[in-house]
């Protein structure tokens, strides 16, 4: 189950980042909101198991 919630996340992020790219005049603010998202999110993930 924890396999496939990781994997989901990357695909969600490989996916935010292609997104990112594309808007790149705003990307800084974007790519600081998906690292504290990131964070947030390995820390859930760390803390279930």
């Amino acid at each position: 189950m924890k396999e496939l919630t990781f994997k989901f996340f990357r695909i969600a992020f490989s996916f935010l980042r292609k997104k990112i790219l594309f808007f790149s005049q705003k990307s800084k603010k974007i790519i600081s909101m998906v690292r504290k998202i990131k964070r947030i999110t390995f820390f859930f993930l760390f803390c279930d198991s």
